[in-house]
């Protein structure tokens, strides 16, 4: 655990001089908020381009700077350096949408938009589980292909975010009506509770058992 910690701590100092564009992509998300005045729609946007960024943004770095052979001189496994990135992307990502929460209540409340809570804690389990999809689909794809032609990954979530959007542009209402249901019932916000955690760590060991069997075959 103390190796992962500092794999961790590792992967903020190679990337934090690099984190103000997940900075810039906040503010871009938060002015969509502003205009559509719609929280979900502003959370999903806003945990999707910053998905696709926090992301790559360890591998550009690694590549970019030959990172890849000091690892020789770290005593740490593969195993564990696969863990060690699964962690530090999940963890910006549970930052990002503190800090994407906070940005938009307060931008949607100087506008004068009334927040609703069913509308937040929507908002935040479909961000939670398009995050884990997002980077589920990467790390593994990132770690095969590399930095540049794993990119071409990142399609696939903006493809689901457009038709995401589409769908949330028609059903609204009729989502935050059906979210009261189930968050006015504890019986019922458990049971998503526990479907939504469940299937976010099922993908995460899929993929990170994906992720480990790839970057054990390198070199």
């Amino acid at each position: 655990m103390n190796n992962i910690y500092k794999l961790v701590k590792f992967d903020y100092i190679l990337i934090k001089e690099y984190l103000k564009t997940a900075i810039y992509l906040l503010l871009i998300a938060l002015m969509l908020t502003a205009s559509s005045k719609s929280l979900i729609g502003g959370l999903v946007t806003a945990i999707t381009i910053v998905s696709l960024r926090l992301t790559s943004l360890p591998f550009e770095t690694e590549e970019k700077n030959t990172i890849e052979q000091f690892y020789g001189f770290i005593p740490v496994s593969k195993k564990q350096r696969v863990t060690g990135r699964f962690a530090s992307i999940i963890a910006l990502g549970i930052i990002s949408l503190m800090v994407s929460i906070i940005l938009q209540i307060i931008t949607l409340t100087v506008i004068g938009v009334d927040i609703k809570f069913q509308e937040l804690m929507i908002g935040v389990f479909i961000s939670s589980v398009i995050y884990i999809i997002n980077i589920s689909l990467q790390i593994p794809a990132y770690y095969k292909y590399g930095a540049i032609k794993g990119r071409i990954i990142s399609f696939i979530p903006l493809i689901g975010f457009s038709l995401f959007y589409f769908i949330f542009n028609k059903l609204d209402n009729y989502l935050i009506n059906i979210s009261k249901i189930f968050i006015n019932s504890n019986m019922y916000f458990n049971l998503i509770t526990i479907i939504t955690s469940v299937f976010s760590i099922v993908i995460i060991i899929i993929s990170l058992k994906v992720s480990n069997i790839i970057y054990d075959r390198k070199e």
